[in-house]
C-alpha cells in the first residue's frame, strides 16, 4: 500500500470514525454512552494490530487506542465529568515527560522517529562519514524537547477544553454526546494547530539532516517496499 493511501486510512480509522461514532451513535436508541467508545476504538485497534503485522507501527492509532479506552473505562465507573478532562490532560502531558526524559540518555524520540521515516543504515554511513553525528543528535535533541513543548501545552489546553465542554456524569448519553463534541472541537483547536507545530518541527530536523550529511533529504528516502529501519541498498 502506498505511503499516502495509508495516511489517508490512518486518519479516517483514527480521526474521523470516532469523531462521527461519538457523535451521532452515542444517543440510547443507537449504540448507547458504554458501547460506543469500544466501537469507536475498534478500528483503531485492528488498524494497529495490521500495522504491526506489516513490521510497522501506528502511533496514531496508540494515542487513540488509550484516549478511548480510558474514556469506554468511564464510561462504566460513576466518575464526574472533570475525571475526562484530567484524562484528556494527562496522556499529552505523559507524552511530554517521555520525551523529555528521552534526552536524558540519547538523542531523544525524534531521532528514534527517523528511523521509520528515513533509510536509517544510510543515513548513520553519511553521519559517520563526515563526522557530524554528534552535531544531528543535538538538533534532534532539541528537536525532541520542542515536541515536548508542543505535548505540553496540548494537555494544559485540551484539559481546559473538555472542562469546559463536558459538563454530565460519566455513563449517560449526554456525556457521550459532549465528548463527541469535545472530539471534533478538540481535532480543530488543538489538534490541527498541533499539527502545525509537529511540522515545523519536524522540519527543522530534515534541514538538520541535509547539513550534516552534505546531502538532500531524498538521498535517504525509503521506497514503499523498504521495511523501516533496514537499509533501501543490498549487501
Amino acid at each position: 500500500m502506498k505511503r499516502s493511501t495509508r495516511t489517508l486510512l490512518d486518519l479516517a480509522v483514527n480521526l474521523g470514525w470516532p469523531v462521527l461514532i461519538l457523535s451521532f451513535a452515542a444517543t440510547e436508541d443507537r449504540l448507547g454512552p458504554r458501547l460506543a467508545p469500544l466501537v469507536a476504538m475498534a478500528p483503531a485497534l485492528i488498524f494497529a494490530a495490521w500495522r504491526r503485522m506489516s513490521g510497522q507501527r501506528s502511533p496514531l492509532s496508540t494515542l487513540v487506542i488509550v484516549s478511548l479506552g480510558a474514556t469506554a473505562a468511564t464510561g462504566f465507573l460513576p466518575l464526574d465529568a472533570h475525571w475526562y478532562a484530567v484524562k484528556e490532560a494527562t496522556i499529552p502531558l505523559g507524552i511530554c515527560l517521555l520525551a523529555l526524559l528521552s534526552t536524558r540518555s540519547g538523542p531523544g524520540l525524534i531521532a528514534g522517529l527517523m528511523t521509520e521515516l528515513l533509510d536509517a543504515p544510510k543515513l548513520d554511513r553519511a553521519l559517520d562519514q563526515r563526522g557530524t553525528r554528534p552535531v544531528f543528535e543535538g538538533h534532534a535533541r532539541r528537536a525532541t524537547r520542542q515536541l515536548g513543548g508542543l505535548f505540553a501545552l496540548s494537555g494544559l489546553l485540551s484539559g481546559g477544553l473538555a472542562l469546559w465542554l463536558v459538563r454530565s456524569p460519566s455513563g449517560t448519553t449526554a456525556f457521550a454526546t459532549e465528548v463527541g463534541s469535545y472530539t471534533s472541537w478538540s481535532y480543530l483547536l488543538i489538534s490541527l494547530p498541533m499539527m502545525v507545530g509537529m511540522v515545523w518541527v519536524m522540519r527543522g530536523v530534515m534541514l538538520a539532516v541535509e547539513v550534516s550529511t552534505g546531502q538532500a533529504l531524498d538521498a535517504f528516502a525509503l521506497d514503499d517496499a523498504t521495511p523501516p529501519g533496514s537499509s533501501g541498498s543490498p549487501g
